[in-house]
């Protein structure tokens, strides 16, 4: 992606800038709106998650195989 962002860059010049600025915020928006998804989704099931961790983690190391 760097690359590609550097050619581009280098293809356009300055007019590269003019696209820089909305596309960093629109990834910026995004970036956030899925970290605030993530704390809201671990704080909503955490419980089951943790009950799911201990039961795997209450489970043999090796389970026979059903063939």
């Amino acid at each position: 992606w760097a690359s590609v962002y550097g050619g581009v860059a280098y293809i356009f010049g300055k007019q590269i800038n003019r696209f820089a600025g909305p596309l960093g915020a629109a990834a910026a928006v995004i970036i956030i709106g899925i970290g605030v998804a993530m704390v809201f989704l671990a704080r909503r099931h955490g419980d089951r998650l943790e009950r799911a961790a201990a039961d795997r983690a209450s489970l043999p190391d090796k389970l026979p195989h059903k063939r």
